[in-house]
């Protein structure tokens, strides 16, 4: 086989491998963002729920101080039990969206897939230049250098001769 070719062709294995990775880093970074959003989705639900039962709570002790109102011998010792349940539910909610927002705020490396926040422009694991320039519905899109093989063309026998490896050409004219 011509050496030229062998070039060639070892050049392109190169670009095939390369891309070959960078393929797989994506899906392996779409997969953890599909996770990351799952998490995300999962606690919004979990929010939506405390939040109606605290709705619940709400009712019934509006309820409670509407009747002690209409009749003050009515008695209200679930008040204090129903205060503090609403004041859990309400620590919970915050925890969860703490939790959401700090999700939010981080990344991940899509080299590495160790996270990072908006602020920082490198990993601070493989040094990958990570970038946040843009949002799509207040979730942050990640833009990575990565090094990209440069590959440079070098004269062949084809562009020297060209009808030594395109016969044809001269057929069909």
């Amino acid at each position: 086989m011509n050496e030229e070719i062998k070039n060639l062709l070892t050049k392109i294995k190169g670009i095939t491998m390369v891309a070959s990775d960078m393929a797989g880093q994506a899906l392996d970074t779409a997969g953890k963002r599909a996770n990351e959003l799952l998490d995300i989705t999962r606690i919004n639900i979990q929010i939506g729920e405390y939040s109606a039962s605290a709705d619940k709570v709400y009712r019934e002790i509006g309820a409670m101080v509407y009747k002690t109102h209409k009749d003050p011998s009515t008695p209200s010792d679930d008040l204090p039990a129903k205060l503090a349940a609403l004041d859990e539910l309400h620590v919970r909610m915050a925890e969860l969206k703490a939790k959401l927002e700090k999700i939010r705020k981080e990344c991940a490396c899509p080299c590495c897939g160790v996270p990072f926040t908006k602020e920082d422009t490198y990993c601070r694991s493989c040094g990958a230049n990570v970038k946040v320039s843009v949002t799509v519905d207040e979730e942050p899109v990640v833009f990575v250098d990565v090094p990209v093989m440069e590959v440079t063309p070098t004269p062949n026998a084809a562009e020297s001769n060209p009808q030594a490896y395109y016969p044809q050409a001269d057929e069909q004219h």
